[in-house]
Protein backbone atom coordinates (compact mmCIF):
# COMPACT_ATOMS: atom_id res chain seq x y z
CA UNK A 1 0.00 0.00 0.00
CA UNK A 2 2.97 2.40 -0.46
CA UNK A 3 1.63 3.19 -4.07
CA UNK A 4 -1.69 5.60 -4.20
CA UNK A 5 -2.94 8.01 -6.88
CA UNK A 6 -5.02 9.91 -6.14
CA UNK A 7 -7.17 12.52 -8.56
CA UNK A 8 -8.56 16.07 -7.71
CA UNK A 9 -10.90 18.52 -9.87
CA UNK A 10 -9.17 21.65 -10.60
CA UNK A 11 -10.93 25.07 -11.84
CA UNK A 12 -9.74 24.35 -15.75
CA UNK A 13 -10.85 20.56 -15.58
CA UNK A 14 -8.08 18.92 -15.32
CA UNK A 15 -6.72 16.60 -12.81
CA UNK A 16 -3.83 16.43 -10.61
CA UNK A 17 -1.55 13.52 -9.68
CA UNK A 18 -0.22 12.55 -6.42
CA UNK A 19 2.06 9.22 -6.67
CA UNK A 20 4.80 7.93 -4.57
CA UNK A 21 7.93 5.95 -5.71
CA UNK A 22 8.02 2.24 -4.98
CA UNK A 23 5.54 0.69 -8.05
CA UNK A 24 5.72 0.44 -11.46
CA UNK A 25 4.19 3.60 -13.54
CA UNK A 26 0.55 3.91 -13.54
CA UNK A 27 -1.35 4.87 -17.04
CA UNK A 28 -2.66 8.10 -17.79
CA UNK A 29 -6.29 8.03 -16.21
CA UNK A 30 -8.94 10.59 -17.31
CA UNK A 31 -12.37 11.31 -15.83
CA UNK A 32 -15.63 10.26 -17.77
CA UNK A 33 -17.87 10.35 -14.30
CA UNK A 34 -20.49 12.94 -14.93
CA UNK A 35 -21.34 12.60 -11.07
CA UNK A 36 -20.06 11.44 -7.52
CA UNK A 37 -19.83 7.77 -6.75
CA UNK A 38 -22.45 6.68 -4.50
CA UNK A 39 -24.25 3.72 -2.54
CA UNK A 40 -25.91 1.34 -5.37
CA UNK A 41 -24.23 3.10 -8.04
CA UNK A 42 -22.25 1.25 -10.86
CA UNK A 43 -18.13 1.32 -10.45
CA UNK A 44 -16.88 5.07 -11.17
CA UNK A 45 -15.81 4.71 -14.92
CA UNK A 46 -12.49 5.73 -15.70
CA UNK A 47 -10.60 5.45 -19.27
CA UNK A 48 -6.68 5.07 -19.36
CA UNK A 49 -5.49 6.50 -22.64
CA UNK A 50 -3.68 3.57 -22.97
CA UNK A 51 -7.16 1.22 -23.31
CA UNK A 52 -9.01 0.97 -26.35
CA UNK A 53 -11.13 3.54 -27.46
CA UNK A 54 -15.06 3.04 -25.43
CA UNK A 55 -16.52 2.37 -29.03
CA UNK A 56 -14.57 -1.17 -29.31
CA UNK A 57 -16.07 -2.37 -26.40
CA UNK A 58 -19.05 -4.11 -25.15
CA UNK A 59 -21.24 -2.77 -22.72
CA UNK A 60 -20.51 -3.60 -19.02
CA UNK A 61 -22.65 -4.12 -16.27
CA UNK A 62 -21.10 -3.33 -12.48
CA UNK A 63 -18.16 -5.42 -11.69
CA UNK A 64 -19.05 -8.25 -9.77
CA UNK A 65 -17.29 -8.46 -6.09
CA UNK A 66 -14.59 -11.00 -5.66
CA UNK A 67 -15.00 -12.73 -1.85
CA UNK A 68 -10.82 -13.20 -2.25
CA UNK A 69 -10.06 -9.68 -2.11
CA UNK A 70 -10.37 -7.07 0.70
CA UNK A 71 -13.18 -4.45 0.89
CA UNK A 72 -12.62 -0.32 1.32
CA UNK A 73 -14.24 3.09 1.71
CA UNK A 74 -12.92 6.06 1.43
CA UNK A 75 -14.25 8.86 3.83
CA UNK A 76 -12.86 13.06 2.96
CA UNK A 77 -12.82 15.77 5.26
CA UNK A 78 -11.86 19.11 4.59
CA UNK A 79 -11.60 22.16 6.19
CA UNK A 80 -11.00 25.79 5.12
CA UNK A 81 -12.29 27.67 2.17
CA UNK A 82 -11.15 27.71 -1.39
CA UNK A 83 -12.22 24.42 -2.61
CA UNK A 84 -13.31 24.00 -5.76
CA UNK A 85 -14.35 20.36 -4.90
CA UNK A 86 -16.73 19.02 -3.05
CA UNK A 87 -15.46 15.97 -0.18
CA UNK A 88 -17.90 13.02 -2.13
CA UNK A 89 -15.91 14.36 -5.28
CA UNK A 90 -12.63 13.67 -3.54
CA UNK A 91 -13.58 10.29 -2.29
CA UNK A 92 -15.37 8.98 -5.18
CA UNK A 93 -12.10 9.84 -7.51
CA UNK A 94 -9.45 8.08 -4.87
CA UNK A 95 -11.49 5.29 -4.42
CA UNK A 96 -11.50 4.74 -8.35
CA UNK A 97 -7.65 4.98 -8.06
CA UNK A 98 -7.65 2.14 -4.96
CA UNK A 99 -9.88 0.29 -6.62
CA UNK A 100 -8.63 0.11 -9.84
CA UNK A 101 -5.03 -0.22 -8.75
CA UNK A 102 -5.60 -3.20 -5.85
CA UNK A 103 -8.20 -4.25 -6.74
CA UNK A 104 -10.22 -4.30 -3.74
CA UNK A 105 -14.14 -4.66 -3.66
CA UNK A 106 -15.96 -1.16 -2.91
CA UNK A 107 -18.52 -1.75 0.50
CA UNK A 108 -19.58 1.53 2.45
CA UNK A 109 -20.82 -0.59 5.13
CA UNK A 110 -18.88 -3.92 5.88
CA UNK A 111 -15.26 -2.78 4.73
CA UNK A 112 -12.15 -3.80 5.92
CA UNK A 113 -10.22 -1.14 5.07
CA UNK A 114 -11.06 3.04 5.69
CA UNK A 115 -9.30 5.31 3.36
CA UNK A 116 -9.13 8.45 5.11
CA UNK A 117 -8.51 12.07 2.95
CA UNK A 118 -7.92 14.92 5.08
CA UNK A 119 -7.49 18.02 3.50
CA UNK A 120 -6.49 21.55 4.96
CA UNK A 121 -6.66 24.13 2.50
CA UNK A 122 -3.72 23.11 -0.17
CA UNK A 123 -2.33 20.35 2.29
CA UNK A 124 -4.01 16.58 1.37
CA UNK A 125 -3.12 13.99 3.69
CA UNK A 126 -3.86 10.29 3.05
CA UNK A 127 -4.20 8.09 6.16
CA UNK A 128 -5.75 4.52 6.84
CA UNK A 129 -8.49 4.54 9.71
CA UNK A 130 -7.06 2.14 12.92
CA UNK A 131 -10.22 1.96 15.02
CA UNK A 132 -13.63 1.10 12.99
CA UNK A 133 -15.39 3.16 15.86
CA UNK A 134 -14.80 6.61 15.90
CA UNK A 135 -12.85 8.06 19.08
CA UNK A 136 -15.23 10.86 19.72
CA UNK A 137 -17.81 8.41 20.78
CA UNK A 138 -16.98 6.27 23.58
CA UNK A 139 -19.74 6.89 25.77
CA UNK A 140 -18.10 9.76 28.12
CA UNK A 141 -20.65 11.85 27.36
CA UNK A 142 -24.56 11.40 27.47
CA UNK A 143 -25.28 15.04 27.96
CA UNK A 144 -24.23 17.46 25.52
CA UNK A 145 -24.52 21.04 24.58
CA UNK A 146 -24.37 22.91 21.57
CA UNK A 147 -20.38 23.58 21.69
CA UNK A 148 -19.26 20.15 23.00
CA UNK A 149 -15.81 19.73 22.76
CA UNK A 150 -14.59 15.88 20.76
CA UNK A 151 -13.02 14.07 22.71
CA UNK A 152 -9.71 13.29 20.41
CA UNK A 153 -9.14 17.06 20.72
CA UNK A 154 -9.50 17.22 24.36
CA UNK A 155 -6.93 14.86 24.46
CA UNK A 156 -4.60 16.38 22.00
CA UNK A 157 -4.71 19.17 24.37
CA UNK A 158 -3.74 17.26 27.78
CA UNK A 159 -1.46 15.37 25.46
CA UNK A 160 0.60 19.30 24.50
CA UNK A 161 0.92 19.82 28.39
CA UNK A 162 2.48 16.97 29.42
CA UNK A 163 0.97 16.21 33.04
CA UNK A 164 3.24 14.48 35.97
CA UNK A 165 1.77 12.58 38.51
CA UNK A 166 0.80 14.60 41.17
CA UNK A 167 0.11 17.70 39.47
CA UNK A 168 -3.26 19.50 39.51
CA UNK A 169 -5.12 20.11 36.38
CA UNK A 170 -8.02 22.56 35.83
CA UNK A 171 -10.52 23.02 33.37
CA UNK A 172 -11.73 26.32 34.53
CA UNK A 173 -14.34 26.56 31.48
CA UNK A 174 -15.84 22.89 32.02
CA UNK A 175 -18.78 23.42 29.46
CA UNK A 176 -20.12 19.16 29.57
CA UNK A 177 -16.58 17.87 30.86
CA UNK A 178 -14.68 16.38 27.80
CA UNK A 179 -11.78 17.58 29.12
CA UNK A 180 -11.71 17.10 32.44
CA UNK A 181 -13.20 13.49 32.24
CA UNK A 182 -10.35 12.92 29.10
CA UNK A 183 -8.13 14.13 31.64
CA UNK A 184 -8.87 11.83 34.09
CA UNK A 185 -8.43 8.82 31.90
CA UNK A 186 -4.79 9.37 30.74
CA UNK A 187 -3.62 10.72 33.91
CA UNK A 188 -5.29 9.32 37.30
CA UNK A 189 -2.83 10.16 39.41
CA UNK A 190 -3.25 13.78 38.66
CA UNK A 191 -5.69 15.76 41.10
CA UNK A 192 -8.51 17.08 38.61
CA UNK A 193 -10.73 20.43 39.13
CA UNK A 194 -13.62 21.72 36.43
CA UNK A 195 -15.48 24.56 36.94
CA UNK A 196 -18.05 27.01 34.78
CA UNK A 197 -20.22 29.79 35.90
CA UNK A 198 -23.33 29.01 33.67
CA UNK A 199 -25.65 26.63 35.69
CA UNK A 200 -26.66 24.43 32.60
CA UNK A 201 -23.01 23.53 32.12
CA UNK A 202 -22.14 22.59 35.49
CA UNK A 203 -25.72 20.38 35.08
CA UNK A 204 -24.49 18.66 31.83
CA UNK A 205 -20.68 18.33 33.31
CA UNK A 206 -22.25 16.68 36.66
CA UNK A 207 -24.62 14.23 34.30
CA UNK A 208 -21.26 13.18 32.75
CA UNK A 209 -19.32 12.58 35.45
CA UNK A 210 -22.25 10.76 37.19
CA UNK A 211 -22.36 8.37 34.19
CA UNK A 212 -18.61 8.02 34.25
CA UNK A 213 -18.97 6.67 37.78
CA UNK A 214 -21.66 4.67 37.23
CA UNK A 215 -20.31 2.75 34.01
CA UNK A 216 -16.67 2.42 35.61
CA UNK A 217 -18.03 1.33 39.24
CA UNK A 218 -15.66 4.38 40.88
CA UNK A 219 -15.93 7.51 42.85
CA UNK A 220 -16.05 10.65 41.21
CA UNK A 221 -12.64 11.46 39.39
CA UNK A 222 -13.34 15.38 39.42
CA UNK A 223 -13.66 18.07 41.79
CA UNK A 224 -16.60 20.23 40.08
CA UNK A 225 -17.36 24.01 41.10
CA UNK A 226 -19.59 26.52 39.95
CA UNK A 227 -17.37 29.42 39.72
CA UNK A 228 -16.51 32.75 37.98
CA UNK A 229 -13.18 32.60 36.33
CA UNK A 230 -12.53 36.28 36.65
CA UNK A 231 -13.31 35.94 40.52
CA UNK A 232 -11.14 32.51 40.58
CA UNK A 233 -11.78 31.27 44.50
CA UNK A 234 -8.45 28.97 44.05
CA UNK A 235 -5.19 30.16 46.09
CA UNK A 236 -2.33 31.41 44.24
CA UNK A 237 0.12 29.58 42.71
CA UNK A 238 -1.02 26.24 42.96
CA UNK A 239 -2.58 25.17 39.64
CA UNK A 240 -0.04 23.15 37.41
CA UNK A 241 -1.90 23.03 34.02
CA UNK A 242 -4.74 24.86 32.95
CA UNK A 243 -6.94 23.72 30.30
CA UNK A 244 -9.88 25.97 28.37
CA UNK A 245 -12.40 25.72 25.58
CA UNK A 246 -12.58 29.41 25.23
CA UNK A 247 -16.14 30.76 23.70
CA UNK A 248 -15.71 31.18 19.85
CA UNK A 249 -17.73 34.02 19.50
CA UNK A 250 -20.44 32.61 17.15
CA UNK A 251 -22.73 30.36 18.99
CA UNK A 252 -21.50 31.26 22.57
CA UNK A 253 -20.79 34.71 23.49
CA UNK A 254 -19.56 37.34 21.18
CA UNK A 255 -16.01 38.94 19.93
CA UNK A 256 -17.15 42.38 21.34
CA UNK A 257 -17.68 40.02 24.76
CA UNK A 258 -14.16 37.68 23.86
CA UNK A 259 -12.06 41.19 23.84
CA UNK A 260 -12.81 42.00 27.41
CA UNK A 261 -13.27 38.15 28.33
CA UNK A 262 -10.02 36.96 27.10
CA UNK A 263 -7.17 39.41 28.93
CA UNK A 264 -9.25 38.92 32.47
CA UNK A 265 -9.09 35.03 32.06
CA UNK A 266 -5.46 35.36 31.15
CA UNK A 267 -4.74 37.15 34.00
CA UNK A 268 -6.76 35.29 36.54
CA UNK A 269 -4.87 32.15 35.65
CA UNK A 270 -1.74 33.53 35.93
CA UNK A 271 -2.64 34.23 39.56
CA UNK A 272 -3.90 31.07 39.99
CA UNK A 273 -0.84 28.96 38.21
CA UNK A 274 2.56 28.13 39.61
CA UNK A 275 5.18 30.02 38.50
CA UNK A 276 7.68 28.80 35.89
CA UNK A 277 6.73 25.36 35.50
CA UNK A 278 2.83 26.41 35.34
CA UNK A 279 1.23 25.62 31.60
CA UNK A 280 -1.84 26.43 29.84
CA UNK A 281 -3.29 25.25 27.11
CA UNK A 282 -6.11 27.66 25.55
CA UNK A 283 -8.63 26.54 22.31
CA UNK A 284 -10.25 29.21 20.39
CA UNK A 285 -11.38 30.52 16.74
CA UNK A 286 -11.10 34.05 17.61
CA UNK A 287 -7.60 34.26 16.92
CA UNK A 288 -6.93 37.64 16.94
CA UNK A 289 -8.76 38.54 20.37
CA UNK A 290 -6.69 35.76 21.76
CA UNK A 291 -3.40 37.18 20.26
CA UNK A 292 -4.21 40.33 21.35
CA UNK A 293 -4.85 39.32 25.06
CA UNK A 294 -1.19 37.15 25.37
CA UNK A 295 0.16 40.34 24.05
CA UNK A 296 -1.11 42.04 27.00
CA UNK A 297 -0.30 39.29 29.47
CA UNK A 298 3.11 38.66 27.48
CA UNK A 299 4.34 39.96 31.34
CA UNK A 300 3.17 36.84 32.75
CA UNK A 301 3.01 34.31 29.62
CA UNK A 302 4.93 33.19 26.71
CA UNK A 303 3.54 31.11 23.72
CA UNK A 304 5.11 27.43 23.60
CA UNK A 305 3.55 26.02 20.35
CA UNK A 306 0.74 26.91 18.01
CA UNK A 307 -1.85 24.83 16.16
CA UNK A 308 -4.08 24.39 13.62
CA UNK A 309 -6.84 22.86 13.67
CA UNK A 310 -10.49 22.69 12.33
CA UNK A 311 -13.74 22.39 14.14
CA UNK A 312 -17.31 21.53 12.44
CA UNK A 313 -15.31 23.40 9.44
CA UNK A 314 -14.26 26.23 11.51
CA UNK A 315 -10.68 27.09 11.65
CA UNK A 316 -9.20 27.61 15.26
CA UNK A 317 -6.33 27.27 17.39
CA UNK A 318 -4.45 25.52 20.39
CA UNK A 319 -1.96 27.67 22.03
CA UNK A 320 0.01 26.30 24.41
CA UNK A 321 1.74 28.69 27.10
CA UNK A 322 4.04 28.83 29.47
CA UNK A 323 4.24 30.71 32.77
CA UNK A 324 7.08 33.26 33.68
CA UNK A 325 8.74 33.70 36.69
CA UNK A 326 6.94 36.86 37.39
CA UNK A 327 3.92 36.91 40.10
CA UNK A 328 0.67 37.95 39.82
CA UNK A 329 -1.00 37.93 43.22
CA UNK A 330 -1.35 42.02 43.12
CA UNK A 331 -2.42 41.92 39.57
CA UNK A 332 -6.35 42.88 39.85
CA UNK A 333 -8.72 41.37 37.62
CA UNK A 334 -11.53 42.81 35.64
CA UNK A 335 -14.66 40.73 35.27
CA UNK A 336 -16.12 41.76 31.97
CA UNK A 337 -19.57 40.83 33.35
CA UNK A 338 -19.52 43.21 36.18
CA UNK A 339 -21.46 46.68 35.87
CA UNK A 340 -19.92 50.09 37.48
CA UNK A 341 -22.08 52.22 39.29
Amino acid sequence: MSAWRTLFYEPDGRHSEIQNVGHEPLPDYKFTRSKPYQAGDSQPKLQSSEDPSPNDQAPSGPKVKDPSKLSFRCTCYRAGSGHSFQSMEVAAAVGAAVQDYFGWNVDLKNYDIEVVIWIEGPLVRICLSLNRLCMDFRGQLVDVGSTALRSTIAAGMIRLCQPRSGEIICDCMCGSGSIPLEAWTTHQNAYHLAGDCHPVAIDKCAANIANWCQRWDQRSPVELIRWNLCQFPVRPGTVDVFLADLPFGKRLGSRRENASLYPAALSAMAKSCVPVTGRACLLSADRKNLSRAIKLMSEYWTIARTIGVGIGGITASIVLLNRTATTNSAASVVDPGAKSD
